[in-house]
């Protein structure tokens, strides 16, 4: 054998011998990850327990500063608009990229205000776009939480589906090819139950492989229609924070 080939043999034993390590591991990943979501949303949902918009609606202080902040920022952007038209009026000096020059004494002054009411602004608007979306952002971590145990609970019980049906495919009697496929990969032991093909391996590797597949693809399929059709269902959706919703619930 040459040189070569011994590399392409020993490359190949390699990479069998890590699926083999990692894919029997994959329902164990399951079913911690729906554990951990589990008690994750057990705890969660009684944050929630009206299921009602209010659940998750802003309190009476943030109310208050919604309004705060509504109004510093109108008023902010009217009186930098104002500064803009004194300016205007004054013929005050600008510098070539259109701001107002220090020169003066009154360029200063303009400027000093500007800069005072442009970081009002800023402030309020920041504000308010926290608030406007923070019954969503509650809602939709709400949703994630509920979607991902929801999904990894059918994941975990696909991917023994799955695992049953490619062993029935690939070996014709799945329970007794099991035990003979564990008794000679982990026990190192030979106990035939029934006979297995040459390339025993190989399709243990198809089916874990498939296996594992199945789940994924299972977990993000239901996690789409949990959070589509069976969240909303429970936990109606809330709507941005405006000044015509900001006190309605």
């Amino acid at each position: 054998m040459s040189r070569n080939s011994q590399n392409d043999t020993r490359g190949i034993i390699i990479i069998v011998g890590i699926l083999l390590l990692i894919l029997p591991l994959v329902p164990i990943a399951w079913g911690i990850f729906t554990l951990i979501k589990y008690f994750k949303w057990k705890k969660e949902k009684k944050q929630y327990p009206n299921k009602t918009i209010s659940d998750f609606w802003i309190d009476e202080e943030d109310k208050k500063n919604f309004e705060i902040s509504r109004l510093n920022f109108w008023d902010s952007k009217q009186k930098i608009g104002d500064l803009w038209n004194t300016a205007d009026s004054e013929n005050l000096t600008r510098n070539s990229d259109g701001s107002i020059s220090n020169r003066s004494n009154r360029g200063k002054e303009i400027n000093n205000q500007l800069h005072k009411y442009n970081s009002l602004k800023n402030e309020s608007y920041n504000t308010l776009e926290f608030l406007r979306e923070y019954p969503l952002d509650l809602w939709d971590l709400l949703k994630d939480t509920f979607t991902s145990f929801y999904a990894s609970s059918y994941a975990f019980l696909f991917w023994f589906i799955g695992f049953y049906y490619s062993m029935k495919y690939f070996f014709k009697k799945p329970f007794l090819a099991t035990l003979e496929i564990y008794d000679k990969i982990i026990l190192k032991k030979e106990r035939n139950y029934i006979i297995i093909k040459e390339d025993m391996i190989e399709n243990f590797i198809y089916v874990l492989i498939i296996s594992a597949l199945t789940s994924i693809i299972i977990y993000y399929f239901t996690k789409f229609l949990a959070g589509r059709f069976i969240f909303r269902t429970r936990y109606k959706k809330p709507p941005e924070v405006t000044y015509d919703t900001v006190n309605k619930y």
